[in-house]
């Protein structure tokens, strides 16, 4: 009786975290599946061969804006590399105005050689129509 009863005990313990583990794929409400396609959606500009591109998508609202104001849209890639001790930082910066329809910025090159030495070099950068 006794084993019975030991393996009803376990059998049921198995269903039961077979119910639970199965549940939970059932319950998901496609949750995954909207992040991803978020994710797609925000990334399918790139890479992008026209700037102008980026005067016409849709970003983030936030209530303290306007609603006809497109904002600013910073864009900054950089590299930086280690030669002889000195760290060789090179990159631009990118300022897009999309309501003016602008964009500036600067390309830079950077040598850090330590103890806070550093020779910079800025090089304006500007779209042109």
């Amino acid at each position: 009786m006794r084993k019975l009863l030991k393996i009803v005990l376990i059998f049921g313990c198995i269903f039961s975290l077979i119910c639970i583990s199965g549940c939970n794929k059932l319950t998901s409400f496609g949750h995954d599946k909207q992040i991803k396609e978020n994710i797609d959606n925000s990334l399918k500009v790139y890479p992008t061969k026209d700037l102008e591109d980026f005067y016409d998508i849709e970003g983030d609202r936030n209530n303290d804006f306007d609603k006809n104001d497109k904002g600013m849209w910073i864009f900054h890639s950089a590299m930086k590399k280690k030669k002889k001790g000195i760290l060789k930082s090179e990159g631009a910066i990118l300022y897009l105005d999309r309501n003016k329809r602008q964009a500036e910025g600067y390309y830079y090159i950077e040598d850090i050689k330590g103890h806070g030495e550093t020779d910079e070099k800025h090089y304006p950068i500007k779209l042109k129509k």
